[in-house]
C-alpha cells in the first residue's frame, strides 16, 4: 500500500469531529424530549388536584387530546430525529472515507532538476480528489547564479508521477515568480480526461491518458518522483 499523507493528517480528525458532532446532537435531542416529558407529567399532577366543573372537565379532556397526542407526536419525532441524523453522520463519514482513500499522493515537497543557471528549484504539491474528482495544486521557487535573471512568463512545472507500472505527467501553471521568490496558485479541478498527460512538448500538451486510465491511475496510488520547467532562466 502506498503510503499516503491526508490518511493520517485528516482521516482522523473527520472522524473524531463527526463523532462527537453526533454525540453532542443525540444529547440536545434526548434532553428536549426528557423536558417535554417532565413537562407533561408535571401539568399533569397539578390539574389532578383542581376540582373541575362540567366546563372544566370538557376543557381537560381537549386539553389532554391536544397535549398528550401532541407529545407522543413529538417523541416519536424526536427519535425519528435522532435516526436521521445517524444515518446522515454515516453518509457523511462514507463521503468522507472514499474521499480520503482514494487520492493521489497528497501534499508534498520535492526538489526539481536544476535547468542551465539554475542553482535552486523547490516544487510544493497538493494532488488529491474531492467527492470524485481529481484536484491538482502546486507553486515553487527556483534560484540561480549571475548568469541569470529571470523566467520566461511562459514557464509551467511539469511534475512526473509513477505508480511503479506506468508513468505520467502533472502540469502546474501558477504565476511565474521572480528569482528567490515564490510563486502563486489557486487549486484547480480537471476532467479525468484531462488530469494526467501522456506526452507534452514545453507548455504545450500533446497527448492525454484516457479517463479511465487516468481514473485507475489516479485512485490507486502514485508519487512525484521528478518536477521541470518548460523552460531554462533566462
Amino acid at each position: 500500500m502506498i503510503y499516503n499523507p491526508i490518511l493520517q493528517e485528516n482521516y482522523p480528525f473527520g472522524v473524531v469531529f463527526l463523532s462527537v458532532y453526533y454525540l453532542i446532537l443525540k444529547e440536545i435531542v434526548c434532553g428536549l424530549a426528557s423536558y417535554w416529558k417532565n413537562w407533561n407529567r408535571k401539568n399533569e399532577r397539578k390539574e389532578k388536584n383542581k376540582v373541575h366543573s362540567i366546563g372544566d372537565t370538557a376543557a381537560r379532556v381537549f386539553d389532554v387530546l391536544e397535549n398528550d397526542f401532541g407529545g407522543f407526536i413529538l417523541r416519536k419525532s424526536m427519535r425519528n430525529v435522532k435516526y436521521i441524523v445517524g444515518i446522515l453522520c454515516a453518509v457523511m463519514m462514507v463521503l468522507i472515507s472514499s474521499s480520503v482513500f482514494a487520492a493521489g499522493p497528497g501534499k508534498g515537497q520535492i526538489n526539481g532538476e536544476l535547468r542551465a543557471g539554475m542553482t535552486q528549484f523547490v516544487v510544493n504539491y497538493d494532488i488529491s480528489q474531492f467527492m470524485g474528482e481529481p484536484t491538482v495544486n502546486g507553486n515553487y521557487m527556483w534560484n540561480g547564479n549571475s548568469s541569470v535573471s529571470e523566467l520566461d512568463y511562459r514557464t509551467v512545472v511539469w511534475l512526473h508521477v509513477t505508480n511503479g507500472v506506468s508513468d505520467a505527467w502533472i502540469k502546474l501553471d501558477p504565476t511565474v515568480p521572480s528569482k528567490g521568490e515564490w510563486s502563486y496558485n489557486v487549486t484547480g479541478s480537471p476532467n479525468w480526461d484531462h488530469a494526467l498527460v501522456e506526452a507534452w512538448q514545453q507548455e504545450t500538451i500533446t497527448s492525454y491518458i484516457p479517463a479511465d486510465r487516468a481514473k485507475y491511475f489516479w485512485k490507486n496510488g502514485f508519487w512525484v518522483k521528478a518536477a521541470v520547467t518548460s523552460r531554462s532562466p533566462i
